[in-house]
């Protein structure tokens, strides 16, 4: 995959696309470009060149952006049209766009390179070159949409493609986004390019030479309740089967958790509202079940029998043995028939993290009394 430093200079191209001008007065389109080679150079790790410059019916046009990192020749950002239009001025400096357009960009790194069709950024900020420095928290854009995006090697071969990405972000409040809403849809993944030698391993001994799948999270963040609200993640792999999580959580510092000296008390303060996790079987577990099956040189039925009634002794390192009989029965059930697997936490009271990672180490027995698990199959 690319570097951080390629995709640093890529967000700071594609994502604060932002022209120069005010009220209903034509933009000037030498400064705009000027302004947004500025930018990009303030991260201090790329070279920007550009060819023409026009403006037509108020949209600055830039041609041949070119943003090459020092001292790596191999890391290229290539945006061939830029087009910007709604151009404001922002008071604390550096501008806004209404709407940005960057159709057929690429990005090069030694190992992949990353190319689109179709770009479009509403409500793209670009910071001034002192906010830049600084590293301020600035939302890039409100709306992002993407067609025909893929990773490819060097040397052609498909990581990854996704058919229509579109990434929302709320207003950012005291650092932090209020929502965050990705939408992938149409992706393919190579299995060439999960992480993990062993990853890719099993995904290809299960038969997963690719993966076909749809993504959707939306995420809220209310910091004046100090809450997180995952409602919903959902992952729909074809040949696979959907998972869906759903969780509530309070007292949560989004910005402690990315500080390592705010980390712990981010940790402590943090606390289980409500979660739920759904997967819906569509071929991973009878994949599973058939290799190993294979494996051990019996038929299917024979195998899961005698899995199922390995079942109970596999439990034990849990020390609970309610919730263990609970957890044999259910996973009988969905062994036998690998439909749908549910697991719930809502607990009398939030639990923090904290609480919950001091057990994990002492006394995991206790975890499922302390988060009020249930868990079911097949409903």
């Amino acid at each position: 995959m690319m570097s951080a430093t390629a995709l640093r200079i890529l967000c700071g191209m594609v994502m604060p696309l932002v022209a120069i001008g005010a009220g209903h007065a034509a933009p000037d389109g030498d400064a705009v470009a000027a302004a947004l080679a500025s930018a990009i150079a303030a991260q201090g790790d790329a070279q920007v060149t550009y060819g023409s410059v026009t403006v037509a019916d108020d949209v600055v046009i830039i041609s041949e952006l070119v943003a090459i990192q020092n001292g790596r020749p191999d890391r290229v950002v290539s945006l061939p049209s830029l087009e910007f239009a709604g151009i404001e001025a922002r008071a604390s400096g550096g501008f806004i766009a209404e709407r940005a357009v960057f159709d057929g960009g690429s990005a090069t790194d030694d190992d992949a390179v990353v190319s689109w069709m179709t770009a479009t950024a509403e409500k793209a900020i670009v910071p001034s070159p002192v906010e830049v420095k600084a590293a301020s928290k600035l939302r890039p854009f409100a709306r992002l949409q993407m067609g025909g995006v893929r990773i490819d090697t060097p040397s052609g071969d498909r990581l990854a493609a996704v058919d229509n990405l579109i990434v929302e972000i709320g207003e950012v409040v005291a650092n932090v986004p209020s929502r965050l809403r990705i939408e992938a849809l149409g992706m393919v993944v190579s299995a060439d390019a999960v992480g993990g030698t062993r990853r890719r391993a099993m995904l290809k001994a299960l038969g997963y030479a690719e993966l076909e799948l749809d993504l959707i999270l939306d995420s809220m963040i209310d910091l004046h309740a100090d809450t997180w609200t995952m409602d919903p993640l959902i992952v729909k792999i074809a040949g696979v089967g959907d998972l869906r999580i759903e969780g509530h959580f309070s007292g949560v510092s989004i910005g402690g958790f990315a500080v390592d000296s705010r980390r712990k008390a981010a940790q402590e303060s943090a606390k289980i509202d409500r979660f739920t996790l759904r997967f819906d079987n569509a071929g991973l577990v009878e994949r599973a079940i058939d290799r190993q099956a294979s494996m051990t040189g019996v038929p299917r039925e024979e195998f899961v029998e005698r899995f199922v009634g390995a079942i109970p002794f596999m439990l034990n390192f849990i020390g609970n043995r309610p919730f263990q009989d609970k957890l044999a029965v259910v996973a009988v059930d969905f062994l036998r028939r690998p439909q749908s697997l549910t697991i719930e936490s809502s607990p009398a009271s939030p639990v923090s993290l904290d609480e919950i990672a001091k057990a994990a180490m002492t006394n995991r027995s206790v975890l499922p009394d302390l988060l009020a698990v249930e868990i079911s199959a097949n409903d």
